[in-house]
């Protein structure tokens, strides 16, 4: 299995600190700690790339390489979060995502086409469509 991990980006707001950060010379502050997380717990033999598209973007050949495109998102990262989900079905990859937004409104990933849901901690639920 080839698994593609993306971050989604965070929008730019007064709150996102985008000045400070140019001027500090970085490019984010918010770690996706969860998601290189289950990339830790991902089956060894699994191929795995990940992406923080806060700080850098996949490109064509990773979205061509996957069979697997994982998200995890907060809600802020709702614009970005749909957009992958629906290009990755546009593309016919399998969708999993996760993190405190799928947790809270499983719903909304449902609604753009993700295949499985991680909800909370647990493992991954196929969804039957």
């Amino acid at each position: 299995m080839k698994a593609l991990l993306l971050y989604p980006q965070f929008p730019q707001s007064f709150w996102s600190y985008d000045r400070l950060m140019e001027i500090a010379g970085l490019k984010a502050v918010i770690p996706p700690l969860g998601i290189i997380t289950v990339a830790a717990l991902l089956p060894k033999e699994w191929e795995i790339r990940f992406s923080d598209r806060n700080v850098n973007l996949e490109t064509a050949a990773d979205w061509e390489w996957c069979d697997l495109v994982i998200l995890s998102a907060m809600i802020v990262q709702k614009a970005d979060f749909h957009a992958l989900i629906q290009k990755a079905v546009r593309l016919g990859k399998k969708v999993s995502v996760g993190g405190p937004y799928p947790t809270s409104v499983p719903q909304d990933a449902l609604d753009s086409g993700a295949h499985y849901l991680i909800l909370d901690r647990g493992p991954a639920h196929p969804l039957t469509r």
